[in-house]
C-alpha cells in the first residue's frame, strides 16, 4: 500500500510468475470490496499487480492495472 499525499492510496502486490496474476488480481479486488463497505475507509485510487516475468503493461477489463 502507498499512500498519497492528498490521503488517497494505491494497494499493490508483488508476484514472481505470470501464472500468479489472477490471484493477485482477486487479492487486490477483495482489498477494494472492504475498503468501500468500511465508512472509516476510502477505496483505492489504484490496483496494481507487479510481475517481473516480461515486458508488457496494460489494464484489465477489471480495471486492475498489471506491469509485468
Amino acid at each position: 500500500m502507498t499512500e498519497l499525499p492528498n490521503s488517497q492510496w494505491c494497494a499493490f502486490e508483488l508476484k514472481l510468475g505470470a501464472n500468479q496474476i489472477d490471484a493477485a488480481v482477486e487479492n487486490l479486488l477483495e482489498i477494494q470490496k472492504q475498503s468501500e463497505v468500511d465508512p472509516k475507509s476510502k477505496p483505492p485510487a489504484l490496483l496494481c499487480v507487479l510481475c517481473g516475468t516480461a515486458n508488457a503493461a496494460y489494464q484489465r477489463a477489471d480495471g486492475v492495472f498489471v506491469r509485468q
